[in-house]
């Protein structure tokens, strides 16, 4: 039996180890694009900003590699899939045959058309070799303009900040993170960032990069006219499903990888998981893009089982991330962004500083944002992923922080003691085909 996995980071990694318990012998054969071994991607910015050394940006080094018998092939570029063949064709035209694929190609950066792009200086910051770029481009840089205040953003933000540059951020909605935080939210991380010299300039875009007659970045200009002089220009509107390899193949694509609750593609005996695919949200019930590290680990975890002939369903996930920014904790999970009418009950407390949202839906969590105080971020991920009914009593514990108070209540409803409870409670499973 011969496993082809393309990609190298944690849905790669986890599908080989889901595969080695259960297979011994069969070949294994990793393909990556990048030149580095298995890293953690979530450290390049802090890595850029000196705070994190190159030994240990590895979780996975040679050894794992040769343990598991695998043949690693680095700095090795996929162009496309021969379905019917079951081959992988690389770049330079040699074909790789497969008995069963797994595609975990990740995302890649959005960047818009936009006049100037080809300028020295501009760059995006979603893998290792970007953080390299930009951090020797920095070194004789004083001003950053960054343009998007997505998480990418943030981490460009994080890893110049710690290098003492002038950084402005460029965001077309009226606040950062705006797809997971709220406004009340929003005006406290933006407060945080102005303390931090950080300027935010919100509604607005890039319309044009400027360059010297050495075709560096100087400038770039906004779509108001105004223009603000830097050094370096770091695209970080946001990232896409990778789905390159798999165009014009009979592999279904929606703005993902299309799975079902194998992680199994449209196509028999090729899988795929990680942020380039579509797959099961069990808050929104139904298939979307879910760009969450732990989610991408589980997913190769269930679909190297699966190729490996034991049965493994993937039970779905939901949005979820925790974010340190300059010293400020940001946590947030599910449901956070809602309106008038959508049937959501609503709690909110705000301090100076701190923010807490939670969210209901027939009185189940189903949303949080933390800001700041951010204990027991685990508990409130388990009643949401357990989908655990509460009191309006348990409910109000919750918003306060009175976790022993709330454990105190939960324990005398309930046959067994301690917060066991909540892993006690399995999430419904689900059934779903390819759609």
């Amino acid at each position: 039996m011969r496993y082809v996995i393309i990609g190298n980071s944690y849905a790669g990694i986890s599908t080989v180890e889901a595969i080695r318990n259960l297979d011994k012998e069969g070949e294994i054969i990793i393909i990556s694009e990048e030149p580095y071994l298995a890293y953690g991607r979530p450290l390049i910015s802090y890595w850029m900003g000196g705070d994190w050394e190159t030994k240990h940006m590895y979780y996975r080094d040679k050894a794992f590699y040769d343990t598991m018998n695998v043949n690693l092939r680095l700095s090795t570029k996929v162009k496309t899939i021969d379905t019917k063949k079951k081959e992988v064709v690389l770049e330079n035209g040699s074909r790789l045959g497969f008995d069963k694929l797994f595609i975990s190609t990740g995302g890649t950066p959005f960047v818009p058309p936009t006049k100037g792009l080809e300028f020295a200086g501009v760059s995006p910051l979603t893998t290792w070799g970007h953080a390299e770029n930009l951090q020797r481009l920095g070194k004789n840089a004083k001003r950053v303009i960054v343009i998007g205040g997505g998480l990418i953003g943030l981490s460009a933000v994080k890893g110049f900040g710690a290098m003492k540059k002038d950084i402005t951020i460029i965001e077309l909605s009226q606040r950062v993170l705006g797809l997971a935080l709220d406004e009340d939210a929003g005006e406290l991380i933006h407060a945080e960032l102005n303390k931090k010299g950080v300027k935010i300039r919100t509604g607005r875009t890039v319309k044009e990069i400027l360059g010297n007659d050495k075709n560096e970045v100087r400038a770039v200009i906004l779509d108001n006219g105004e223009e603000l002089f830097c050094e370096l220009v770091v695209m970080a509107i946001g990232v896409r499903p990778n789905t390159e390899i798999v165009k014009d193949t009979d592999i279904k694509v929606n703005r993902g990888i299309v799975v079902d609750s194998r992680m199994e593609t449209s196509v028999k005996d090729i899988y795929a998981g990680g942020d380039v695919v579509e797959a099961y949200d069990f808050i929104n019930k139904d298939n979307r893009v879910l760009a969450i590290l732990p989610l991408a680990f589980e997913q190769g975890r269930v679909a190297g089982s699966n190729m490996a002939g034991r049965e493994r369903i993937y039970a779905g996930g939901m949005g979820l991330n925790s974010f340190p920014l300059f010293g400020t904790a940001i946590m947030t999970m599910g449901i956070t962004i809602t309106k008038e009418g959508d049937g959501l009950e609503v709690m909110k407390t705000k301090g100076k500083d701190t923010y807490k949202k939670l969210v209901f839906r027939d009185n189940v969590l189903v949303g949080v944002i933390m800001i700041k105080d951010t204990n027991y971020g685990g508990i409130y991920t388990s009643l949401i992923t357990k989908q655990v009914k509460l009191t309006d009593a348990e409910k109000q514990m919750l918003l306060d922080g009175n976790l022993l108070d709330f454990e105190a209540q939960r324990e005398s409803n309930m046959p067994w003691s301690s917060m066991n409870w909540v892993m006690q409670r399995p999430i419904k499973e689900h059934v779903t085909g390819v759609r």
